[in-house]
């Protein structure tokens, strides 16, 4: 079972961490370890277009070099896919940069979309909550930014639901 492990890094050889059905596969694993798993590694090597959602983890040491990497192999292994890849945004520069990183990086055309939400308290400073999320579509369909100007209005409006709360979206 050691030898299996080794081969197959945890989550690639459990039903308990996906589901398949039909032409969709649904992982709930790490993503750095699935691009390195065979089997998933097989799955992804076709010519048609797919959509790939990842939703790495972002503890202090996850960096937005392992962010490249993983969209780096994922060009290599399945270049015609699409990869959102969704991450907070904790600190400006560093979210500017990865931006930047990707923009360079020669994978495909991106699309960066952020949503901005802010629940605001009138009572104190410490009941303040600020919120920012990003994603970033490497290879996006061609409306898909048409598409999101014209629905993020609503889910910010959705997000946002009291007058004293406030949110933004924007698409580049």
């Amino acid at each position: 079972q050691q030898q299996q492990q080794q081969q197959h890094p945890e989550g690639c050889d459990r039903n308990d961490h996906g589901d398949c059905h039909g032409d969709v596969l649904a992982l709930n694993i790490d993503a750095l370890q699935g691009l390195s798993c065979d089997a998933i590694a097989r799955s992804i090597q076709c010519d048609h277009r797919g959509l790939v959602l990842v939703d790495p983890p972002y503890e202090l040491s996850f960096s937005e070099q392992q962010n490249l990497a993983i969209l780096r192999t994922l060009h290599h292994k399945w270049a015609s896919c699409c990869t959102a890849l969704w991450f907070p945004i904790m600190d400006a520069t560093r979210t500017a940069n990865m931006y930047r990183r990707v923009s360079g990086s020669g994978i495909g055309p991106a699309l960066a979309c952020e949503v901005r939400i802010d629940y605001g308290s009138n009572a104190s400073a410490s009941n303040h909550v600020l919120l920012r999320t990003g994603v970033v579509v490497v290879r996006p369909p061609p409306d898909l930014e048409v598409a999101l100007r014209e629905t993020l209005p609503s889910l910010c409006s959705f997000l946002a639901p009291h007058p004293e709360h406030s949110a933004e979206a924007s698409v580049f």
